[in-house]
């Protein structure tokens, strides 16, 4: 009995105090009220808003000029607007070099011309004279030696009067090239000559520009590009109006420029392409500035231009985006040609005459009654008339080539392509080997990708072989600020192993990159200097399993959780890795891999799975 009254005590005192806690009144939940904040608001509503294209360059000129001298001479004068910053007009004389030497060479072969008139004339008189004598022979015209009418002599007296014109020619040249006229509107940039002092061949006497319109190139950005609209890569750019502002005179100026050109080249230090506006009249009195402000060479401006329309935009400032994308409501030939068809006629007569000489010889050996083949070549003249027949193949090689020489002065393009830069204008004298320009060809392009020895593992046996060309690559990249992709095909491996970086470098090639035809779907074209990436199919693996990398274990070691929720480690084997997976084999039929941390792993290890999809398929079971 007493061992019980304890027990009894203690059951009480509990029925106790589940009494009172069942009793006990509910508390009442009291009603939380939410401080409110204080905001700023602005209506805003959906509108249509053009894009505005900033960017900045240097006002440069259209054409730039080294005036180089063709003579030699002293400088005897020179033009009051011969000075830097002087303004000149097309054909005003800007210096003038001594032509005495000139002009005393232009009165020598004047004086050599008339003597070869002259003796034409005498030529003439003497083989009229020989006809006649031959007349009273009684014998017909057609049997006379040419050497009696003297044929030989007149077709001499007219090839010495050709090239007596061609030197009349050539002196009168040299002599209108002591004269510097200027080739158009301009003004002088640098001067490097003056009076007194004596100049040579190929000596820049001056640097000028053209002030006819000037030029800014302006670099853009992908970003605004992307802010174009695509007909502004066309030809329906040309004309569209660009604001350009800056300084001059010390004063703030703006002038309405005209886009001309895309420059079709990407930059590859900054990644940029260039959009180029001219302005007309610079320099005029009829300036593009409202104010009559003229822009000078030089001059650094800003641009703008109208780009792409956006519709059903709202226009939100930027304090009213909230982390991420949210919101609260309540982007000279022809004279060389013409003294070597002078020295032509001279040798086609020369060789008349020695045939005429030669064939007198041969009569005249004749008369002896000794055999022909007895008589020494000398004597039969047969040496020179050798030597005339090699002068007249001298002459006519020379023809040719200043035939040749005349032709290249009129260089045409050999290929369709895009001026890559510029080196020569209007006015500029160039010598032989001076590089006038760079140009590139726009059939097709290329793109070198390296690959590892990694990237090569990955590639099928066949692709080392003639298999490869026309193997679709696929490019991605950007394009006047808009993703592209473009279908290449494999061309050639360069098969040899860069020492740097040890890749090997497939070349794939992309036909019509600048045509109307262009691989990509969406039609943009794909630039010169275009930053891409590349993916092509590589070889097939076949009965791999694709295990996430946090599945393997130390080694090469994977952890599989089996009927019983028993951890069984099994090796494999690694046929492959990429940044996220392992290509495995060793493996059968369908496995649950452990992913996650495992800490130190035991085989047999009872575990828990958390995959709410393993348990499902498991109960499904």
């Amino acid at each position: 009995m007493k061992r019980i009254i304890p027990f009894a005590l203690i059951l009480g005192a509990l029925a106790m105090a589940v009494a009172l806690h069942l009793a006990k009144p509910k508390p009442t939940r009291a009603e939380i009220t939410l401080a409110s904040v204080a905001v700023q608001t602005q209506n805003i509503q959906a509108e249509t808003v053009f894009l505005q294209v900033n960017s900045q360059g240097n006002v440069t000129p259209r054409t730039r000029t080294s005036l180089v001298s063709e003579v030699s001479g002293t400088v005897l004068e020179v033009s009051e607007k011969f000075v830097v910053g002087g303004k000149f007009s097309r054909g005003d004389i800007l210096l003038e070099i001594d032509p005495t030497d000139y002009k005393v060479a232009l009165q020598r072969s004047e004086a050599l011309l008339k003597g070869a008139e002259a003796q034409l004339i005498f030529e003439k008189a003497r083989s009229a004279q020989a006809k006649k004598e031959w007349e009273f022979t009684g014998r017909p015209l057609d049997e006379a030696p040419s050497l009696s009418l003297r044929i030989p002599f007149l077709a001499e007296a007219e090839a010495n009067l050709a090239q007596a014109k061609a030197e009349v020619e050539r002196a009168r040249v040299k002599l209108n090239k002591t004269i510097i006229k200027a080739p158009y509107d301009g003004i002088v940039y640098r001067k490097n000559a003056d009076i007194g002092q004596y100049v040579t061949v190929g000596i820049p006497l001056a640097e000028t520009f053209a002030i006819d319109f000037v030029e800014v190139r302006l670099p853009l950005s992908e970003q605004d590009l992307s802010m174009m609209n695509d007909a502004d890569f066309t030809d329906n750019l040309y004309g569209k109006d660009v604001i350009l502002r800056g300084q001059v005179n010390g004063r703030n100026a703006s002038w309405t420029a005209s886009a001309e050109r895309f420059e079709r080249v990407i930059d590859e230090v900054n990644r940029s392409q260039y959009l180029v506006a001219r302005v007309d009249d610079p320099y005029g009195s009829q300036a593009s500035d409202n104010s009559g402000n003229p822009l000078y060479v030089g001059t650094f401006v800003t641009a703008e231009f109208k780009g792409r329309q956006l519709n059903n935009v709202f226009k939100l400032p930027r304090s009213g985006l909230i982390k991420g994308n949210r919101v609260g409501t309540v982007d000279d030939y022809k004279v060389a040609l013409q003294r070597s068809e002078a020295l032509l006629k001279g040798a086609e007569a020369q060789l008349i005459f020695e045939k005429a000489r030669s064939a007198q010889a041969k009569k005249e050996w004749e008369f002896t009654g000794r055999p022909l083949d007895e008589a020494p070549s000398l004597s039969l003249r047969i040496p020179f008339l050798a030597e005339a027949e090699a002068n007249l193949a001298q002459a006519k090689a020379e023809v040719e080539r200043a035939r040749v020489k005349l032709n290249k002065t009129i260089i045409k393009a050999p290929y369709d392509g895009i001026v890559y830069r510029k080196n020569a204008d209007i006015g500029q004298y160039v010598t032989v080997g001076i590089p006038l320009a760079e140009t590139f060809a726009i059939d097709f392009v290329e793109v070198r990708l390296p690959l590892s020895e990694q990237d090569l593992s990955m590639m099928n046996d066949a692709d080392f072989t003639d298999n490869l060309y026309g193997k679709d690559v696929i490019l991605r990249g950007q394009v006047n600020g808009r993703n592209a992709s473009w279908t290449a095909s494999a061309e050639r491996f360069e098969r040899v192993i860069d020492e740097v970086n040890r890749s090997q470098y497939l070349v794939a090639r992309v036909d019509d990159p600048y045509g109307s035809q262009p691989s990509d779907k969406s039609g943009h074209p794909l630039y010169v200097g275009t930053f891409v990436t590349a993916e092509f199919k590589g070889r097939q693996l076949n009965n791999v399993f694709k295990l996430p990398r946090s599945g393997l274990i130390k080694g090469n070691r994977v952890g599989i959780v089996d009927a019983n929720d028993q951890l069984r480690l099994l090796d494999v084997e690694i046929i492959h890795a990429d940044d996220e997976f392992y290509y495995v084999t060793g493996l059968t039929g369908e496995l649950a891999v452990v992913v996650s941390s495992l800490g130190t792993p035991v085989d047999g290890l009872k575990v828990q799975i958390k995959n709410n999809t393993y348990e499902e398929k498991k109960r499904g079971q």
